[in-house]
């Protein structure tokens, strides 16, 4: 879909993987790694925010490592969490009795942030791409606190990557 509609689609895939799964066609660019492990980190270079879609134990590997280096402080990279008919709420529920049982952080929900749709990813970057320049306030409304922080603080350092970073920035999903 992002193909068809003009986007540039980049894609890792380890060396191992390819006589198993057939790699994307028309692809912008195909990154070939020696490792899973090697893939994520290409990945998460290559990203300026994760999006993770409904998936298996794989995308859960990757999203939780990108939660976990982010709570970490390895990054500040936004997180979204895209699903209908409530597919994360299983997660948002076991992070929360994570966080209420002691073993993680206050804002452990604070590192991802649920989306129910695409209307609301719609949403969240048509908002962005129409009204951040009109109406900053709007998009920052939208967004996760610390996001939110990081965001302001580019945008009064008059950061011309401000803006880009958010809705023309790749996007990719664990």
């Amino acid at each position: 879909a992002a193909m068809a509609a003009g986007g540039r689609v980049e894609g890792v895939i380890p060396r191992f993987l390819m006589t198993e799964e057939i790699a994307q066609r028309g692809l912008a660019e195909l990154v070939i790694t020696e490792s899973l492990h090697s893939r994520k980190a290409e990945m998460h270079a290559r990203a300026d925010a994760l999006i993770a879609l409904p998936g298996g134990i794989g995308t859960l590997d990757e999203l939780l490592e990108a939660m976990t280096w982010r709570e970490l402080g390895l990054h500040d990279k936004p997180i979204f969490l895209l699903g209908a008919n409530g597919y994360w709420a299983p997660l948002v529920a076991l992070l929360r009795h994570i966080a209420g049982e002691g073993f993680g952080p206050p804002d452990l929900l604070q590192l991802a942030h649920p989306l129910a749709d695409l209307d609301a990813l719609d949403r969240l970057l048509g908002v962005a791409r129409a009204d951040v320049e009109r109406d900053p306030e709007t998009w920052l409304s939208l967004m996760v606190p610390e996001d939110r922080r990081r965001l302001a603080e580019a945008m009064a350092r008059q950061d011309p990557l401000a803006t880009h970073w958010h809705f023309e920035g790749r996007y990719i999903a664990p």
